[in-house]
């Protein structure tokens, strides 16, 4: 699961590959990922964000 928030207007976030996993215009917001290797994530927001990643229960 992977939740975030962002105190501007978008939010983008990347794989390492430069596939886009999400693109988001609201302030926070989850999104469940299919389990695997997540790394070299790329964040881009015009703004300051927060992301936590967290195994699903």
């Amino acid at each position: 699961m992977l939740q975030w928030s962002t105190s501007g207007e978008r939010i983008q976030l990347f794989t390492g590959q430069g596939f886009l996993l999400l693109d988001s215009h609201a302030p926070a917001g989850r999104l469940r990922l299919v389990p695997g290797n997540y790394s070299r994530l790329r964040v881009a927001s015009p703004a300051r964000w927060t992301l936590l990643l967290r195994a699903s229960a």
